[in-house]
């Protein structure tokens, strides 16, 4: 397993524009933007984004792991906030008009080397650096018992599960996925708020576990 810590990636400013955009709730898109130049992170890490040549920036974490080689085509998950500058455009449909500049990657946000289980809890579009640290761990075949803890209000708040299944089929130890609803409970679901669950995904993986979170 690679301490990819050790390493420094190269930070990239490169101009981009929207590539694609599609639905994964009601307040949530996935949006695929094409850069100029190649974008190398670690996954877990994000980069900053500006539009129309503005000093205000939005934040975004790389939501799919990343290319050996790094990739002009990035995807981030995110939220429309009512009244947000930008978020208002995004689902308004005329973001696509803008000109876009990246800068990154940025944060210590990535998988330590390790032997120990991790415990990942998400919630929201959180999901996104969750979703690059486990995709890339599956494909360096990283053998550490996981759960996964995802948090939401409602069923409709759920997501990317078509992409939590390959990552379990391709996991090479113990992999389950909790998705908790705190307002409106479906059967067979955990009910309440995620961080009641804690202790029993501590119990079930033992101990010197690790925890990612990214959670609102």
């Amino acid at each position: 397993e690679i301490d990819l810590s050790a390493t420094d990636m190269e930070h990239v400013t490169t101009k981009a524009r929207i590539a694609a955009t599609s639905p994964l709730t009601h307040d949530i898109l996935k949006v695929d933007w094409e850069a100029d130049a190649p974008i190398p992170f670690r996954a877990g890490q994000y980069v900053n984004i500006r539009w129309d040549g503005s000093a205000t920036h939005r934040s975004y974490s790389f939501a799919t792991a990343p290319e050996a080689t790094g990739g002009n085509r990035v995807t981030f998950f995110v939220r429309h906030v009512p009244g947000g500058v930008f978020t208002d455009q995004l689902f308004g449909g005329t973001a696509h008009n803008l000109s876009f500049e990246l800068d990154g990657p940025h944060g210590n946000f990535w998988l330590r080397a390790g032997k120990g289980p991790l415990l990942c809890i998400a919630g929201g579009s959180g999901l996104a650096p969750l979703m690059s640290l486990l995709q890339d761990a599956a494909k360096r075949r990283v053998r550490r018992d996981c759960v996964l803890l995802f948090g939401g209000r409602a069923k409709r708040d759920l997501y990317g599960e078509a992409e939590i299944s390959a990552i379990r089929s391709a996991w090479t130890a113990g992999f389950d996925y909790w998705p908790v609803l705190s307002e409106t409970p479906e059967p067979g679901l955990r009910e309440g708020m995620v961080t009641a669950h804690i202790a029993a995904a501590l119990e079930w993986l033992g101990s010197d576990v690790l925890a990612y979170l990214s959670c609102p």
